[in-house]
């Protein structure tokens, strides 16, 4: 099977990544995919040399790893997060499916993103 092209949003949120790993790693690509759940060091290597592009659950994986939010490493996956979310159901947010501090990491990534915008936009 051939690898499809990386579109450029994806190449730019690769070298995101790459440059605050830099900054901010604590640790081994491989003790970091272990604790983080990303896989081996091979895994979090391809994410951030960009040879495999990031999706939704590696980008929360990383932010939450190197404590940032997922805004910092791609603003269009922490889009589509914002528009996931509008989508499901907040009861079953609570008791389902998204662990308490994820809610509230989601919740706060959501109230920094409103701030400044018009009322109705």
């Amino acid at each position: 099977m051939k690898k499809s092209k990386m579109l450029d949003w994806q190449i730019e949120d690769a070298k995101r990544l790459s440059d605050l790993w830099e900054r901010k790693k604590k640790t081994s690509q491989a003790e970091f995919g272990a604790s983080t759940g990303i896989g081996t060091q091979g895994m979090v290597h391809q994410y951030l040399s960009g040879t495999t592009p990031l999706n939704l659950a590696a980008v929360g994986k990383f932010a939450a790893g190197l404590e940032v939010q997922i805004d910092d490493i791609s603003p269009t996956l922490a889009d589509q997060v914002r528009d996931l979310y509008k989508l499901c159901d907040p009861i079953k947010n609570q008791n389902y499916g998204i662990a308490p501090e994820v809610k509230s990491y989601i919740d706060e990534a959501l109230k920094k993103a409103m701030e400044g915008r018009p009322k109705g936009a």
